[in-house]
Formats: structure tokens, C-alpha cells, sequence
């Protein structure tokens, strides 16, 4: 019930504040947009790679659809954590890399597809942190499965999980997987 109150809320706002894209793009991705974009995500951001198709709806964890959200840089943060293993029988222990954007009672945590070794997750890890310097605000693309909602020291939170594909910014795009940002345009 209360996903169904906040996906509510969510289109009724979504007018309101993806106002940077401009209204023809609105009309032809109304859901791929949960935020306001600032002024960072294009055309081009919206349309899918072949094969996939704008979301028709908002997330409900039973359609994957990639959705974009923008939060202010001082809101997200990038944690990369070894594992303390190899999956393989290597000398570089696994790692797990995610990002997490804050709001005042939500947490928005984009997980990666799989975990890799720490050497390969340090150069995603840098790139990432490349794009962030200076930006005042990053743009997140992912596709979202469940929340969950917890209680810390007296206060409600709720934690939203999303697949990791994308991030960009003013300054630049940085994806999962290769090929999937036109570097440089906004």
C-alpha cells in the first residue's frame, strides 16, 4: 500500500520537477525521469540501447525498466569493499562496489551486476569519482527491484535497491558496461 502512496506522489510531481528536459521529451519518456535532471541528461540518455524499451510505468520491481534519478553530489556516495575472497582461484580478492544516493528518509542503493576483483572495481571506482569532482549534481540510471524499510534509532528509513547501469554528469557519463555513454553531451 504504501509503495502504491509513493509512486502516487512520484507521478504526481513528476510534471513538476523534470522540468529541465523539456516538454516534448517528457511526452515521449514520461517515466524514465523520477527527478529533475538539472540540465544534465539528453535524448540520447533517454532512448535505450537496441532491444529495450522506455519504461511504460513507474518502478514496480516486476517490469525492468531503466529509470533515471538526479541527486546533489554532497548526497551520494561510492563505497568499494573487499570481500576478503576470489571467486576464481586468482591472488585478487573480490570486491563489491555501489553507490548510494540520501535523501531526508530514503536511501537509493545501486548495486553492479557482480563483483570483480578489487583491481578492476578501483579503475571503475576512479572513474566514477572522476566524473563526480566539482559536479553539483549526478544523474543515476538503473533498474529498480524492491525496497525495504528499517527503523534506526527511532527513525523510519526506507532503502530502494536498483541494478546499476549507469551515471553521468555535467562533466561526463560513465557506464557498466562499455559503449553505453556518448561521452560528452549534454
Amino acid at each position: 500500500m504504501r509503495q502504491k502512496i509513493y509512486l502516487a506522489i512520484l507521478m504526481l510531481l513528476l510534471p513538476l520537477t523534470a522540468n529541465s528536459l523539456g516538454s516534448e521529451l517528457i511526452k515521449k519518456y514520461p517515466y524514465s525521469v523520477l527527478t529533475d535532471d538539472y540540465g544534465i541528461l539528453n535524448e540520447h540518455d533517454l532512448s535505450r540501447p537496441r532491444g529495450f524499451t522506455p519504461p511504460r510505468k513507474f518502478p514496480d520491481g516486476k517490469l525492468y525498466y531503466f529509470y533515471w534519478q538526479c541527486f546533489p553530489r554532497k548526497d551520494v556516495r561510492i563505497s568499494l569493499r573487499d570481500i576478503g575472497y576470489s571467486s576464481f582461484n586468482i591472488d585478487d580478492n573480490d570486491s563489491e562496489l555501489t553507490i548510494e544516493a540520501y535523501t531526508i528518509s530514503e536511501t537509493h542503493q545501486y548495486g553492479m551486476r557482480r563483483d570483480w576483483p578489487v583491481r578492476g572495481n578501483e579503475k571503475a571506482f576512479d572513474g566514477y569519482q572522476k566524473i563526480m569532482r566539482g559536479q553539483k549534481y549526478i544523474c543515476l540510471q538503473g533498474t529498480y527491484f524492491f525496497y525495504k524499510d528499517s527503523v534506526t534509532d527511532g527513525k523510519k528509513n526506507r532503502t530502494y535497491y536498483w541494478t546499476f547501469e549507469k551515471m553521468k554528469t555535467k562533466k561526463g557519463c560513465e557506464s557498466y558496461f562499455e559503449g553505453r555513454c556518448q561521452q560528452n553531451q549534454t
